[in-house]
């Protein structure tokens, strides 16, 4: 298996835990209601921040928003277990 399709794979999953962690933690007025919620939060903070220039200027339903935000985190967990599959390929030469 090369190492895209890994970093694809090991991208998914991770974006599926953090996203059930997310869900599962419920949301109160103010934020996440519990932990759980909060972890969710934290693991998506950077989709927040690189699709907030997006949502601010789109008329977009908050479902395409989050589908949204969830796909660019799938593509940023991707792209940091690329680098780490390559930089072990290159380490063990």
């Amino acid at each position: 298996m090369t190492p895209l399709a890994k970093a694809v794979l090991v991208g998914c999953a991770m974006e599926a835990a953090a996203a059930a962690c997310f869900a599962a933690g419920g949301f109160g007025p103010c934020g996440p209601s519990n932990p759980l919620g909060f972890v969710g939060l934290l693991l998506h903070l950077p989709s927040f921040l690189a699709m907030a220039p997006l949502m601010s200027f789109a008329t977009l339903p908050e479902y395409v928003g989050t589908g949204l935000m969830i796909l660019v985190q799938a593509v940023l967990f991707a792209a940091i277990a690329y680098s780490v599959f390559r930089r072990r390929a290159r380490v063990r030469g």
